[in-house]
């Protein structure tokens, strides 16, 4: 079996903004759902089209649908004037982490997708297929994923497959 490096993000963890008593959002990139109790409850995320991971956060019976990384660079980033978009910096999608975030303008995003090789000209940016079991080792050292992250990921492979985790 191959060896898989992680490395151990101590979480700091901050409100979500407009969501102050409901949600917190941590700088390794997850997001929980503060529960009456005093305990915490890690929010579910799914991919949305286009790759990025999403979260929904509910809020007077209404459910809104927010990027993870939107959420993680506002708690966390400094955010300059005119900047509006947030850019992974290594190009990964799936990797939320506070230092590997920031923001920029359109066109700085623009740019940096062009010279990482992820847009294609004329076409947009359609997300890469998922990846199946055997790879799941190659992807995890990519977003450097936490172990509870790497546990709920075979979980769920292993329950497309059919299988039990």
């Amino acid at each position: 079996m191959p060896h898989i490096q992680q490395d151990v993000c101590i979480a700091q963890w901050r409100p979500v903004q407009g969501y102050e008593s409901l949600y917190e959002v941590s700088d390794c990139g997850e997001v929980r759902k503060l529960v009456a109790s005093g305990s915490h409850h890690l929010s579910n995320n799914r991919l949305s089209n286009y790759g990025y991971p999403t979260v929904s956060l509910c809020k007077d019976s209404k459910s809104t649908t927010t990027s993870i990384h939107r959420l993680v660079a506002s708690a966390f980033c400094f955010r300059p004037d005119r900047c509006n978009d947030v850019n992974h910096k290594d190009g990964i999608k799936t990797n939320n982490r506070a230092g590997n975030l920031e923001w920029v303008t359109k066109q700085q995003n623009n740019a940096h997708a062009a010279a990482m090789g992820l847009m294609r000209r004329g076409k947009r940016n359609k997300p890469k297929p998922v990846v199946g079991l055997r790879s799941i080792a190659g992807l995890l050292r990519q977003v450097d994923a936490q172990t509870a992250s790497v546990e709920r990921l075979v979980a769920a492979c292993r329950k497309l497959k059919g299988r039990k985790p």
